[in-house]
């Protein structure tokens, strides 16, 4: 598995636009580092394991940029 840390259980609704521009830079980050450790066999479980968290982080950015816009 790519992280131990699972984003899942995070309520954006909670956070402050402080809190969620914090995270949505670590989530970024977290992005960016996951570019470079892209499982070469894409038939792979692990690949299949990377598409996953990859997706959620992006999902969760998405909603994060979503409630920003909200608080705004």
């Amino acid at each position: 598995m790519f992280s131990n840390e699972r984003f899942t259980d995070i309520d954006i609704e909670k956070l402050d636009a402080r809190e969620l521009q914090e995270l949505s830079v670590k989530l970024s980050v977290r992005l960016r580092e996951m570019f470079d450790s892209e499982p070469d066999n894409a038939e792979s479980e692990e690949h299949e394991a990377w598409e996953d968290e990859h997706e959620e982080l992006e999902d969760l950015i998405d909603d994060i940029f979503d409630r920003l816009d909200e608080l705004e």
